[in-house]
């Protein structure tokens, strides 16, 4: 993430995550911002860190 940060600055990031994730994405700053859903079979959120 910081090198993210780095290379196209401190903008907020958005990502579609699986969603037995959640809590290892919520370590990092993200929160969830849809309900669950499937995609390719497997449960999955969008989430996003806001700008810091």
């Amino acid at each position: 993430i910081e090198s993210l940060y780095k290379e196209f600055g401190e903008g907020e990031i958005q990502i579609g995550a699986q969603f037995h994730l959640k809590s290892f994405y919520e370590k990092l700053g993200f929160k969830q911002i849809s309900e669950p859903y499937p995609d390719y079979g497997i449960l999955h959120i969008d989430m996003i860190k806001p700008t810091i």
